[in-house]
């Protein structure tokens, strides 16, 4: 949004202020229906607007001046770029120690940085032990990353948090064998660079 020669604070209406409440809506944050409707900059614009500000290290007066527009252009655009970008994936499948396929095997993608995890998604393996886990690539983005240092873990059968684990008995599966969904895209050679497996 650009202001239009005014700060936009409590009680003020109009086009602008209409702008904001949508793109606070592409943000993820609303605003009473009563402001929205009528274009009035009201307590809980006010109130999300604090928010955001405390979000992003600004002064914390609820009033849209040049700092928080700025701020608030920046996280759309992020979000219309993110929005525009097909999701990533990766898929495979897991065998048990016979080769036999797995499944009903949980597997898990994680983002893995140096103090934490990210969980990115997972999925279960079908009966040919097959499994896609899809991402989105503002899920990593947000730690100002331009690429996931992914790990692939299966769960073995029968341990804590396994889809349909009954009991421990029967063979462990090997780590996933997987490939990087549309291989042939620059995009995704990158990202298969830095896959790693581990088998929980």
């Amino acid at each position: 949004m650009k202001l239009q020669g005014r700060n936009l604070s409590l009680r003020l209406r109009g086009e602008d202020v209409k702008l904001l409440h949508t793109e606070l809506r592409q943000l993820g944050l609303s605003v009473a229906r009563a402001e929205a409707d009528d274009a009035v900059f009201g307590p809980t614009t006010e109130t999300v607007i604090k928010a955001f500000q405390a979000q992003h290290g600004l002064s914390q007066t609820g009033i849209v001046d040049p700092a928080t527009a700025t701020a608030i252009n920046r996280e759309v655009d992020r979000v219309v770029a993110a929005a525009a970008q097909p999701p990533l994936a990766v898929r495979g499948r897991v065998t048990a120690d016979d080769s036999v396929a797995a499944p009903g095997v949980t597997v898990r993608a994680v983002d893995k940085d140096m103090r934490s995890e990210t969980l990115l998604g997972s999925a279960t393996t079908d009966r040919l032990g097959r499994y896609e886990i899809r991402y989105d690539p503002a899920q990593f983005r947000r730690a100002e990353k331009e690429s996931a240092d992914l790990v692939v873990r299966a769960v073995k059968p029968g341990a804590a948090g396994a889809a349909g684990g009954a009991g421990g008995g029967g063979p462990h599966p090997r780590p996933p064998r997987f490939f990087c969904r549309g291989s042939r895209n620059r995009r995704c050679r990158h990202y298969r660079h830095h896959i790693r497996i581990q088998l929980s």
